[in-house]
Order: structure tokens, then C-alpha cells, then sequence
């Protein structure tokens, strides 16, 4: 199974989606992430990385990927962080609408991971921690027979 998180710029959100993502499914999913917008090569952001590294994850090694026809083909699973990426997705690639799907639908919270770009470092942190609560659930529904035959 491939999981690849999306979010507008890719040196936030998505790479810490990709990050938590790694270390709490381990093995059993490829885990990716990409930006509608992103600029090529950049890296993650100064209160990401510190974020991370406060988790004890790195994304020293990041670089912003711009989203492509052919990563989400070869994703099972295109997880936007907003209703309206979701939107942008689902316009863009009809084809694949069945399996994009906001990281804030997976559970009961059905909420937008709000971009802490910009921001303080206690933003990221609390964009983080709602990653993680999220992550749960995504973590929980892939786990499910049903999932894998997506």
C-alpha cells in the first residue's frame, strides 16, 4: 500500500504527515508526500524541522516535491490536508477521485489540518499533534481488510 499526503507547498504539513506516518505504520505502508504548489528541492521549513526533531524524526533530508499525474496514480491512497485541495484533486485527477481523501475525513472529527506556514513554532506543534490524532484513525480504517483491497 502507498500513502501519499498532499498539501500546498510541501515543506509543512505533508512532510509531517509523511514523517509521524512512517514511524507509526512502520513497514506495512510507503508513505509520501508532495505539494500542489511546491517549489522543487525546497526543504522542509526551519519549525517543522524542529517540531520533528522535538518527536525524535528528521526531515534534514526533505525536499519539496511538486504533485504529478504519476505520483497519484501510483498512490493507493491521495490524502489532502484541506476540503478544498480534496476539491482541486478531485477536479484535477477524476480518475482517482475514489481514493483521495482528506486526512481530517478518516475519523469523527472531519476537520481541516489548518497550515501553520508562517507561524510560531507552538503552530506547528499544534498542527503536529493534530496530525498525529488523525494519523490514528487513517491508521486504524488502512489496517481494515476492506482497505487493503482498495
Amino acid at each position: 500500500m502507498d500513502i501519499l499526503f498532499v498539501c500546498s507547498g510541501n515543506t509543512c504539513r505533508s512532510p509531517m504527515a509523511e514523517a509521524i506516518a512512517k514511524s507509526m505504520f512502520g513497514s506495512w505502508a510507503g508513505v509520501h508526500s508532495a505539494g500542489i504548489g511546491a517549489w522543487e528541492g525546497d526543504g522542509a521549513s526551519p519549525q517543522a524541522l524542529q517540531v520533528m526533531e522535538e518527536r525524535g524524526l528528521s526531515l534534514r533530508e526533505h525536499r519539496a516535491a511538486r504533485l504529478t499525474r504519476s505520483l497519484v496514480e501510483g498512490a493507493s491512497w491521495v490524502i489532502p490536508m484541506t476540503r478544498d485541495q480534496e476539491r482541486v484533486l478531485k477536479e484535477k485527477y477524476p480518475e482517482s477521485a475514489g481514493k483521495i481523501r482528506r486526512l481530517g475525513d478518516w475519523g469523527h472529527l472531519s476537520a481541516d489540518v489548518t497550515d501553520p506556514w508562517g507561524g510560531p513554532v507552538e503552530r506547528y506543534r499544534e498542527c503536529a499533534n493534530e496530525i498525529a490524532r488523525l494519523l490514528e484513525d487513517v491508521r486504524g480504517a488502512l489496517a481494515s481488510p476492506e482497505a487493503n483491497r482498495a
